[in-house]
């Protein structure tokens, strides 16, 4: 530097000042000077003056040259700026893109996940009344007679079928469970991409800011106030790690409702299956008890026909029986007077034998009527008895066949309202199947106008730089056509030594 080689800070050189300025008495005795003296003190000032111009050239140049040099560095230094502010918004732009494209494909999960919801427990509560219905075909047939309680394939179907439903209940449930789970890992990914997406709108702002500030409001005093910053690809690396993360619990939860549909339609076949096989076997049950109560009440009928001759057979050994008894009677009285003879007239004539003979075989007649009337009447007793056991057969047929009917029409209702409920959850299917296709046309749409907006930011914020580089490029210009146009000083340190 200047002052380095004799010169202050103002670039005036010491020596010759000190020099210049030192008292000198060459006066002689008359008061006057010397003219060596007056000449020389004037070539010392000449001197010091040409010294001082010189240094002040010196100066001119240096600060000509530093001023250029700082400008070309403060032009590199706003460029380089600039092009970092530009690249880490573009970055920043990026990311955010990422982020609201993420939040929005996790809200539509979470719409999606929602209605599946609302499906599975509208699917619960329909499973739930056909499993009531199905509880209360069992107590209906727990109800029938002693006699026709039987382990039949009817049985065995309805508690088969309420396992079935109970089972399938018990999965819905845990389909449920698990969707909300997957509905609250979303809810908080959504959550951390949320404050994400608004640190990086946030960032971006500020970056924008930085980009279309073109003058300082601010004083340049002091030091830059750091704050504690990590490092770049640390910042970029979460948020792809959040991304990826909300991505996977997206297609876990796509995956999810996949599988419950698939579920729910293999418990629909089942469940259309069992009911078609309850169907068939209380129509085969109900067709087996028509049968036997069309035979039991043939048998009856065969059987009260039979009580009715027998009754009639009755009446008529009871009437043959006491045309008997007279007979008997006034043959026994008449061998009882024949027997008030005279023993002179006691005699075994023909007629003791035809009076023997007459009562023997009334007698015996008599006895025989009697045991058939008794045979007859015991008959009559098995028959009262076989009609009383075939009428409360009938009777229980009767009302097992009304309890296995009662339990056919709840099937029939049961699969009426199946159907009507298929019909309507298909008809809601298709409505929600349109409503999602017009809400993926909306994001669409959405993403294409944030990606144009985001385009546009871009641009406009690439013009903006550009005309602040040609505005520094402008300034910088003119400094060194200034810088030109001074006169430059002349240096006559060549021509002058130094003393």
């Amino acid at each position: 530097s200047v002052a380095g080689v004799g010169h202050d800070k103002h670039g005036v050189n010491m020596h010759n000042l000190r020099a210049a300025t030192a008292h000198r008495s060459y006066r002689n005795l008359g008061g006057f000077r010397p003219p060596f003296d007056w000449k020389q003190e004037t070539d010392a000032h000449m001197t010091m003056a040409r010294s001082v111009k010189l240094a002040s050239a010196s100066v001119c140049d240096q600060s000509v040259k530093m001023q250029g040099e700082f400008a070309t560095r403060t032009t590199a230094a706003e460029a380089r700026v600039n092009e970092a502010l530009q690249t880490r918004a573009e970055k920043i732009g990026a990311l955010k893109e990422q982020l609201e494209e993420t939040v929005v494909k996790t809200d539509t999960e979470l719409v999606k996940l929602q209605k599946n919801r609302s499906k599975l427990e509208r699917i619960v509560s329909q499973k739930a009344a056909l499993l009531d219905v199905n509880e209360r075909r069992l107590d209906v047939r727990s109800g029938r007679p002693v006699r026709e309680m039987v382990a039949d394939e009817v049985q065995r179907r309805l508690v088969s079928q309420t396992r079935l439903l109970q089972t399938d209940i018990d999965k819905l449930q845990r389909c449920i469970k698990k969707t909300e789970q997957d509905a609250v890992r979303l809810e908080d990914s959504r959550a951390v991409l949320t404050l994400d997406l608004k640190d990086k709108a946030e960032a971006l702002a500020l970056e924008n800011q930085c980009m279309s500030l073109t003058q300082a409001t601010q004083s340049t005093e002091g030091q830059l106030q750091k704050k504690q910053l990590s490092y770049p690809h640390k910042w970029s690396h979460s948020t792809n790690v959040e991304v990826k993360e909300a991505r996977h619990r997206i297609g876990d939860a796509a995956r999810l409702r996949t599988a419950i549909d698939s579920v729910v339609v293999e418990m629909s076949a089942a469940e259309r299956a069992a009911n078609a096989q309850v169907e068939e076997a209380l129509r085969e049950k109900i067709s087996a008890t028509q049968v036997l109560k069309v035979k039991l009440d043939k048998q009856l009928a065969a059987t009260l026909e039979e009580l009715s001759a027998a009754e009639v057979r009755k009446v008529d050994l009871e009437a043959a029986l006491d045309e008997k008894k007279a007979p008997l009677a006034l043959g026994k009285q008449r061998y009882a007077i024949r027997r008030n003879r005279p023993e002179r007239e006691l005699v075994h004539d023909e007629v003791e034998d035809a009076l023997t003979a007459e009562f023997n075989d009334l007698r015996f007649i008599t006895q025989q009527l009697a045991e058939k009337l008794k045979a007859v009447n015991r008959e009559i007793l098995h028959l009262r008895s076989a009609a009383e056991e075939l009428k409360s057969n009938i009777a229980d047929k009767a009302a097992a066949l009304s309890m296995d009917e009662a339990c056919l029409s709840q099937v029939e209702n049961a699969r009426s309202t199946a159907s009507v409920a298929s019909f309507a959850t298909s008809t809601r299917s298709a409505t929600a199947q349109r409503i999602e296709e017009l809400e993926q046309s909306l994001m669409e749409a959405r993403d294409s106008r944030q990606r144009m907006e985001t385009q546009l930011n871009s641009l406009l914020a690439t013009r903006t730089g550009s005309s602040m580089k040609e505005g520094r490029g402008a300034r910088a210009r003119r400094a060194d056509a200034a810088a030109a146009a001074r006169p430059p000083c002349k240096d006559t340190r060549a021509a002058q030594p130094r003393r």
